[in-house]
This record gives structure tokens, sequence and C-alpha cells, in this order.
């Protein structure tokens, strides 16, 4: 066992979701053996953990399964998507480039029921 570096307090043996963008790549990795403070909830990782995780986020290694991953850049425009029943979704409405920047027009009849948030 080994205390952690930001508080002090004894870490215990937990597991995490290791989580990485690198090269225009997301890449998830689940149930990583890792060294959790109960306390301030830091994440250590033992070199041998490193070391594969490295591995795993090379680009290099196929992965187990593939996930849906939504891409966001903090301040440009928020676009809602019209909601299904209970479910969001962007299969209702054609996605373009125009849609994707800060500059879309209201009136274009493929934009109804589409709405941009108000500043959080």
């Amino acid at each position: 066992m080994m205390n952690c570096n930001i508080c002090g307090n004894l870490m215990v043996d937990a597991f995490t979701t290791f989580t990485v963008r690198r090269d225009g790549s997301v890449y998830v990795v689940e149930n990583v053996p890792c060294l959790e403070c109960p306390v301030c909830e830091h994440i250590s990782f033992i070199q041998d953990v490193a070391v594969k995780l490295e591995k795993y986020c090379s680009g290099r290694v196929l992965p187990e399964k593939t996930i849906a991953a939504w891409g966001y850049r903090w301040g440009n425009l928020i676009i809602e998507i019209p909601k299904e029943g209970n479910v969001t979704s962007t299969k209702n409405i054609p996605l373009s480039p125009t849609m994707l920047g800060t500059q879309h027009d209201k009136k274009t009849p493929r934009y109804e029921g589409i709405t941009t948030s108000a500043p959080i």
C-alpha cells in the first residue's frame, strides 16, 4: 500500500474506467486496477498497469467492442435535437456541416423544432 500524493491518506485497491483522448481518438479501458484514495478520490496506477494502458491506447490493439461517442467542443453553439419519445437521436434530422458550425438558418424547414439552449 502507499499513501496518496495529494492528501497523504492510505490508498486502497480499486478498479476504474480509464478514458483518454489521443491523436484524435478516444480510448476507454474498463475495469482497470488502481489505487484510490478514499478521502480525495485521487487515482494512481502501478507501473505494470500504466505500461498496459499505454499499449491499449497505442492504436495498435484491436478493441473488444466499439461504443458510440459524441464529440463536443466547449463554447460552440448548442443545437438541440428533438426527442422521439424519450430517446434523443440524430437519426431524425440530416446533419450537415452548417449545423456543426456556428452559422445556420433557423428558417430553413429542416431546422424546424430545433432550438438553441440558453447559456448556463
